[in-house]
């Protein structure tokens, strides 16, 4: 049986991605293509596979996914073929490789064409997996929680306050302007860098997490008749109720959404409360 050598099947499907792609840029597909391609082929030794995954790469790099061994952080398909790809295929019986290859393409670009938010905050969760088939269980337990809509609040409480601390993301993270990117969704920005962000998930049965560093989440979701609120050394003032706020002695930025949350920051801290009311 003749080997196929891997410079051949490399070769192979950057020529047939420069053919079918009018901005297939060369230089990223030896990015994104050379490194992980000789890992898995080491691994598995199936140049059938490895020719099919030579040729996901060309197709990512051809429209536009792929530029470089960064996106494999950037979205759930540059994980998946970037990094999952060499490392979790391997461990996957031989008869179910193609298929959880091809997974991998699917489930990637399904989540790309979805809210900026929801591909950042799948790829952010989804370093945990070590076995690809169990990839759509854990997309659909992270991500139904944080899709499912928060009922409409009435202010009445009881409130609680979290204090979040972003440092543990980005070292010196320093929270800025806020908006909602959906309705349990807000992306933060660092006030001192330009194109540096965060994302605050707040789901519907409670507890908060901090996504980060993330792109821009978004700013398509508006809500028309959120509660005015102010924050102030006393703490949170909303719907004629006040709420202190631990340690938040100059308030920054504030906002609140309709579910019944809020999520404030102050000039001298990394910190950002929030305040659910249920």
């Amino acid at each position: 049986m003749t080997v196929i050598p891997f410079p051949t099947l490399y070769e192979n499907a950057l020529q047939v991605g420069a053919q079918q792609h009018a901005r297939f840029a060369r230089e990223h597909y030896l990015a994104c293509a050379k490194d992980p391609g000789e890992a898995l082929y080491a691994a598995i030794g199936d140049a059938s596979l490895v020719g099919g995954y030579l040729a996901l790469v060309a197709e990512a790099v051809g429209l536009e996914y792929l530029r470089g061994p960064e996106d494999g952080a950037a979205s759930l398909l540059g994980w998946g073929l970037l990094r999952a790809a060499p490392t979790l295929l391997p461990r996957a019986p031989a008869a179910r490789r193609t298929h959880l290859l091809a997974m991998l393409w699917n489930l990637g670009e399904a989540v790309l064409r979805e809210p900026a938010w929801i591909n950042s905050y799948a790829t952010a969760m989804v370093h945990a997996v070590d076995d690809l088939e169990k990839l759509p269980e854990h997309l659909v337990a992270t991500l139904d929680p944080v899709l499912r809509p928060r009922p409409v609040s009435r202010w009445q409480g009881p409130f609680t306050v979290e204090v979040l601390d972003p440092r543990a993301l980005v070292e010196d993270f320093l929270p800025g302007p806020m908006h909602l990117a959906a309705p349990t969704v807000v992306c933060v920005h660092d006030r001192r860098r330009e194109g540096s962000q965060m994302g605050v998930l707040v789901p519907a049965e409670g507890g908060r997490r901090l996504v980060g560093p993330v792109p821009c989440l978004g700013t398509a979701h508006r809500e028309p008749a959120v509660p005015t609120v102010s924050v102030d050394a006393r703490g949170l003032q909303v719907e004629g109720r006040s709420v202190a706020l631990p340690f938040l002695a100059a308030p920054h930025q504030s906002l609140a959404a309709l579910g019944g949350f809020v999520v404030a920051s102050a000039v001298d801290s990394q910190r950002l409360w929030v305040v659910n009311a249920p």
